[in-house]
């Protein structure tokens, strides 16, 4: 179970014009209208992901890529009714524990820049910002100080070359980062070190670069899928590696291939799952035509791409969640999608299970069904109520902007004060229904 409380939050992005942040725990639900903002919370995050992911240097940050698409720096800009009444930057903040990374981008006329980089661990604090302020010059005077001192005594011992009073420092950009660079002068010549580029400044590229992101859209089911590489980190969406994990599983007779199984089963999916080399290049996926087990049933499989679309959507949903190492956030869109009823309920087990191994588990969700899986999972006893964060989004009605509410869970899963109209709706279309063949049997009677 997690010990280390890990927090996100945006500022300026789309709808979200204030401040808002969200309590990633071990099993984070959101939830809300349609274009009331979920997805927006989680672009920067993702398109941050992508900038480190790519194979080139796109720049502060990469706007269209396989996570996020977008076109315009307008388009991700919050605005509110006026289109002139438009923000020029946003913040974008990871927090895990007492240590932080905080990044404001900026739009000017040559597009997006980083404003600030701020990182905090404990009290100490580094500001930096291109160029550089005297106040943050500073700081960095200060907080380096013990590293100077070294520098200068190893090449005046090593090189004879005495280090001068004069100390500068810069700032580089690092895809979607700001970095420092220490820069002594000699009598002889000038040295630079990067400063900031640690294992602590570090933690925040791996954690962005280990997000399992499974969309809402994870393609059609294939006959055949392209291999591709597995590994600790997934770049792009993750959909493109769910065959390969599972022939690697079946190739090394993991456990974890029998654990999807039996997930599969439960959900009354199939009950049995196959990869299978066609070539070099591609991987095929076979399912057990049958829900459960029978006789001879063995041998009795076919393609996923002959079954229904409830197999080939809910696949990447379990396989990133059993591949998921602890500490590492999985971001799920509608994990429901083309899920029967009783799959949606049996679904809250599976998300509670990776919670409980140590995954960051984040569910954007529309099923009421799968939020009272959840709850009941905590009556069960089988999640503590403290491991669970229920957001709901909504957007203010006169200003358009983001709302985010957090709901206060008990023991038992009960939530009080959450703005949720799941249940007020089923209740609504009950009545109606009962209205309605009311009506008409009072009209058949006349």
């Amino acid at each position: 179970m997690h010990t280390t409380p890990l927090a996100l939050t945006v500022e300026g992005y789309k709808a979200i014009r204030d401040r808002s942040e969200i309590a990633v725990k071990p099993l984070t639900v959101i939830s809300g209208a349609n274009s009331s903002g979920k997805s927006s919370f989680f672009q920067p995050f993702l398109m941050m992901k992508q900038t480190l992911d790519s194979a080139f240097d796109p720049g502060p940050l990469l706007l269209y890529g396989p996570n996020v698409k977008v076109t315009e720096y307008g388009q991700i800009l919050s605005r509110g009714k006026a289109r002139t009444d438009v923000v020029d930057h946003f913040t974008v903040a990871i927090r895990q524990g007492d240590a932080s990374r905080e990044v404001r981008f900026v739009a000017t006329q040559n597009g997006i820049s980083i404003a600030s980089d701020t990182a905090r661990s404990g009290d100490a604090e580094t500001v930096l910002s291109d160029p550089l302020t005297k106040k943050n010059i500073d700081r960095l005077r200060e907080a380096h100080r013990d590293r100077v001192e070294r520098y200068s005594r190893i090449f005046e011992k090593d090189l004879g070359d005495p280090i001068a009073e004069k100390v500068d420092f810069s700032v580089y950009r690092n895809r979607c980062f700001l970095e420092a660079s220490l820069i002594l002068r000699g009598s002889k010549r000038s040295y630079n070190f990067a400063i900031t580029e640690d294992a602590d400044d570090d933690r925040w590229v791996q954690f962005l670069r280990g997000i399992i992101h499974v969309p809402g859209l994870r393609g059609n089911p294939e006959r055949a899928y392209s291999r591709s590489a597995v590994g600790a980190t997934y770049p792009g969406t993750f959909e493109t590696y769910v065959a390969s994990i599972v022939y690697e599983w079946s190739v090394a007779d993991s456990p974890l291939l029998n654990q999807l199984s039996a997930q599969l089963r439960e959900l009354g999916l199939t009950w049995k799952l196959l990869a299978r080399r066609l070539n070099d290049a591609s991987i095929e996926l076979l399912v057990g035509r049958t829900q459960h087990a029978q006789q001879g049933g063995a041998q009795d499989l076919v393609s996923v791409a002959d079954v229904g679309f409830g197999v080939s959507q809910t696949l990447p949903v379990l396989v990133a969640l059993l591949a998921a190492k602890p500490g590492q956030l999985v971001y799920i869109e509608q994990p429901e999608i083309h899920l029967h009823p009783r799959a949606q309920l049996a679904l809250a087990s599976t998300l509670v299970s990776a919670a409980n191994r140590g995954v960051n588990v984040v569910a954007e969700t529309h099923s009421s069904l799968l939020i009272r899986g959840i709850q009941t999972e905590i009556a069960r006893g089988h999640l503590p109520a403290e491991s669970l964060s229920l957001n709901w989004f909504a957007r203010d009605p006169v200003t358009g902007f983001q709302v985010i509410t957090e709901a206060e869970v008990d023991e038992a899963g009960r939530f009080g004060e959450w703005p949720v109209d799941f249940d007020d709706i089923s209740r609504e279309a009950d009545w109606q229904y009962l209205d309605a063949v009311q009506d008409l049997d009072a009209g058949n009677e006349r």
